[in-house]
């Protein structure tokens, strides 16, 4: 049968179909839209949690506090005096050194600003200023994105947040830090108008050229006020906080210009200036006003160096009481009426002074740049920092670069007492009568040769040099501290210790300056835990002459450590006291191990390193000399019972010092002079039947004991004996008394000394054949030295080994030891400076079959400790 047909209703078929597929339709976005809202809804639950998460986390972890921001814009402008206690204790006032709002580098008012400044600065950092609420959140929510796919989070603060930046001082790059500062700034604009924000902001800027705050930049790059700035000078300022040294107008004026240009013309578009005022100023020459009198400070008067000091440590120290940041420390300090009581002797910062302005120094030739130097006395019995001067000549400018203070320099030797010999001594790890060997440590790196197997080596000379380039041989302490012999102090900190003696300086003397470790962009680590900083002052960044005077007064003070101090006191407006700067005390070494060290640095300054000294014939006088390498740095850190002195000498930018004539004693001969004059009122008042002259006192619990300066123990006859009392008299005496704690003197008899038949005609080590008559009993010394490069060391031609009964002296010359054959090849014992060798064999009486060199036995004689007299 045939299907039956008929007409098809279209119309309905597609309405059909329509509803269908809008059914399908409606279902699928239905169904994306319950997933949208089912992630929307996680979206806004997650979002709470965090959120709330947050919260609690920023409640306990984070400091959205702005309290201490009041005290940027406090409406005083009160004077700060700085005095110093008397003799009798009371406060006296030096109206010359007093701080004020008057300073270059104080705050500036809102009021004061001239109608460019802030605009200039808005329009450029900030252009959206007036209309957020301290958080430009577009911005922030970008730089989070950038973030999160590795590319940091800077930029996008605005000017409320760069506030936070520079009030807080912190800067770093971490989601914790950014939460702080967005909170913290939206905290800042509920509780300040948009003036005050913009007045904190100006005057917290840095501005190149050590200008923090319009108020320093005009005065440094324009020798004017901000309320007198043109609009040029104006936009100069603004374009230069971004990147200070590239848009420095002195450094670099092209790149000054092209951003200077840029920020007039974003005034003029955003409606800051008329159209005749950008042009003006557009593509116009910016005019600086730099000082031609090496940047001198016209704007108040000039302060000591000692003020600038105090001003500096009395912001430190409000900051350590009150928790506040530089920038409100420095502003409560030169607004708010203290009273800052110093440690100053205004009797001998004077005298400091005059020698800094007035004394001849040597100049090389008439060139500009000549050394600079600086000085600090300090009183050791409580730490009182009494007189400093930051650089020499006269003192044209307030809180510029002190020397004495803020600079950080090789040390050179005048590290080891207080690196190697004090504490070593201290420990026992060596004593006055050790005895080292200064000859090299190494010879550089060791390589072997490829074709030959032979061990080769970077540095023939060997590491460390001494000054002169030689080397002495066996050594005593006592001779390694007085002629300051680096591989002494090298070989004495290998007894003590790195741990030991990078504790010392940090943690008992409390030198700050010094790095455990420390990683380089480039990936290159520097430690002055090592034997070059340590050993020899090669730190990485340095040392502060400040710090490095306070560590000597541990000698001076019965090894006790007083913390330096400046400041003693701060006093509010109405005569409370703010701040008590309190002695602090420590003993770090004994009485005994000081008493000790003062000795040694006493023999430097009566035939050491630092003879030149005068006051010695009048007052009790010790201390160090130290030199950088390269010789760059000059010092010389001394003591007399009333003060310790340090004075340093150099370029301000590093480089030698080998063009002057006695740079050597520069330090050393200003010292002598300063002190003195410090001095001359004791010496006076002695004279004239006042007070005695103080003198070093010996601790209780020393002796004194002879000992051999070749092996650090009891003499014998073959000490007495020495073969350089015939070939060197005035060297011959090998005994001499030494300083020790008791119980760590000597006690064994001298074993590197031996009896050797001596030809005295022939000059050489006695053989069998030699004439009974030409031969005598000389003690040498029972010392081997095996060196890849024959150097020179003084007492290379002393030493002697005992030889096997069938060594062969064929070949041997006069210019080669006796004994050089148990050497192997290629090696060396050294040689000495005339080029003799008196322990060679002697040739002539060489019998066929020769017999070793005649020994004896040596007995030693009993030899009684002296003591010292009661």
């Amino acid at each position: 049968m045939g299907r039956k047909s008929g007409n098809i209703n279209w119309s309905d078929e597609l309405a059909v179909s329509v509803r269908l597929v809008g059914k399908a339709i409606l279902r699928f976005f239905g169904w994306v839209l319950s997933i949208v809202m089912t992630l929307c809804l996680i979206g806004v639950i997650t979002g709470v949690i965090v959120g709330g998460a947050f919260l609690l986390y920023a409640k306990d972890n984070i400091d959205t506090s702005v309290d201490d921001f009041a005290d940027l814009i406090k409406d005083k402008d009160l004077t700060t005096r700085v005095g110093y206690l008397d003799a009798d204790g009371k406060y006296v006032d030096l109206p010359s050194e007093s701080l004020s709002a008057g300073e270059k580098r104080s705050w500036v008012k809102y009021s004061d600003f001239n109608e460019y400044i802030a605009d200039a600065f808005v329009v450029i950092e900030d252009k959206r200023f007036e209309q957020h609420k301290g958080v430009d959140w577009l911005s922030t929510i970008k730089v989070t994105i950038q973030y999160f796919t590795g590319q940091g989070m800077r930029g996008a603060s605005t000017i409320t947040q760069q506030v936070i930046k520079n009030v807080t001082e912190n800067d770093d790059v971490t989601i914790q830090r950014k939460a702080q500062e967005i909170l913290k700034a939206l905290n800042l604009e509920k509780k300040y108008d948009k003036t005050e924000i913009l007045e904190m902001y100006l005057n917290s800027i840095y501005l190149s050229q050590g200008c923090y705050g319009v108020g320093a930049a005009a005065y440094t790059y324009f020798g004017k006020e901000v309320k007198d700035l043109t609009l040029i000078e104006s936009a100069a300022l603004a374009c230069i906080t971004q990147y200070p040294y590239y848009y420095d107008p002195i450094i670099n004026p092209q790149h000054n210009a092209e951003k200077r240009n840029l920020v007039l013309k974003y005034m003029y578009d955003q409606g800051k200036i008329t159209q005749d005022e950008f042009l003006s100023a557009y593509e116009k020459e910016l005019v600086l006003k730099v000082s031609e009198d090496d940047d001198e400070d016209t704007s108040a008067s000039v302060h000591s160096w000692y003020t600038d000091a105090a001003q500096q440590e009395a912001v430190r120290l409000l900051r350590d009481k009150f928790g506040y940041s530089a920038r409100i420390a420095e502003k409560a300090l030169l607004t708010g009426g203290y009273t800052i009581v110093t440690a100053l002797d205004p009797d001998i910062q004077a005298i400091v002074e005059d020698y800094y302005e007035n004394a001849e120094w040597e100049k090389h030739d008439n060139s500009p740049i000549q050394p600079n130097s600086s000085c600090v006395i300090i009183d050791h019995s409580n730490g009182n920092v009494v007189a400093l001067v930051g650089s020499r000549g006269r003192k044209t400018i307030n809180l510029g670069l002190n020397y004495a203070t803020q600079t950080r320099r090789p040390s050179g030797s005048s590290i080891k007492p207080i690196s190697v010999y004090g504490p070593g001594i201290e420990a026992n790890a060596v004593t006055w009568g050790t005895v080292l060997d200064d000859v090299p440590i190494n010879f550089g790196t060791e390589t072997i040769n490829p074709d030959t197997g032979e061990k080769v080596y970077s540095n023939k000379h060997g590491y460390p040099k001494n000054a002169p380039d030689r080397y002495l041989g066996l050594t005593t302490v006592h001779e390694g501290v007085r002629n300051s012999i680096n591989t002494i102090s090298w070989r004495s900190l290998e007894r003590l210790g790195l741990d030991n003696s990078f504790d010392f300086l940090t943690n008992k003397l409390h030198l700050t300056t010094l790095i455990e470790s420390q990683t380089m962009s480039n990936g290159l680590t520097f430690t002055d835990k090592a034997y070059a900083p340590l050993a020899m002052g090669e730190f990485t960044w340095g040392v502060v002459v400040k710090e490095m005077v306070a560590a000597y007064q541990i000698f001076a003070n019965e090894g006790i450590f007083n913390d330096e101090r400046i400041v003693l006191k701060i006093l509010d407006n109405d005569g409370n006291v703010i701040v008590d700067n309190e002695k602090k005390s420590e003993v770090v070494i004994s009485a005994q191990t000081a008493t000790i060290t003062t000795k040694l640095l006493q023999d430097v300054v009566a035939t050491g390193t630092a003879y030149k000294i005068t006051l010695k014939k009048n007052v009790d006088c010790a201390g160090k000399t130290g030199t950088s390498e390269s010789n760059n740095d000059k010092w010389f850190i001394g003591y007399t019972p009333y003060y310790v002195c340090g004075v340093w000498f150099g370029y301000s930018m590093p480089r030698s010092l080998n063009k002057f004539n006695s740079v050597s004693s520069a330090p050393v001969l200003a010292w002598d002079a300063i002190m003195t004059k410090v001095m001359q009122k004791y010496v006076d008042a002695a004279k004239n039947g006042g007070e005695p002259l103080k003198k070093f006192v010996d601790a209780p619990g020393l002796v004194q004991v002879e000992y051999c300066i070749d092996s650090g123990k009891l003499p014998t006859d073959a000490c007495r004996n020495d073969l350089r009392k015939i070939t060197e008299p005035t060297k011959g005496n090998r005994i001499e008394k030494g300083w020790f704690k008791a119980g760590t003197e000597p006690t064994e008899y001298c074993d590197c000394h031996v009896m050797v038949e001596y030809d005295k005609v022939k000059k050489a080590v006695a053989m069998n054949g030699c004439p009974s008559e030409n031969t005598i009993k000389v003690g040498m010394l029972n010392h081997l030295r095996v060196l890849p490069f024959n150097i020179q060391i003084a007492d290379a031609q002393y030493t002697w080994q005992q030889v096997p009964d069938d060594y062969s002296y064929e070949g041997l010359t006069s210019s080669q030891p006796f004994y050089i054959k148990l050497l192997p090849a290629g090696f060396y014992t050294g040689y000495t400076k005339n080029g003799g060798y008196y322990n060679h064999a002697c040739l002539t009486h060489i019998k066929t079959e020769p017999d070793p060199p005649v020994t004896e036995p040596v007995i030693p004689d009993p030899v009684i400790p002296v003591e010292p007299a009661a």
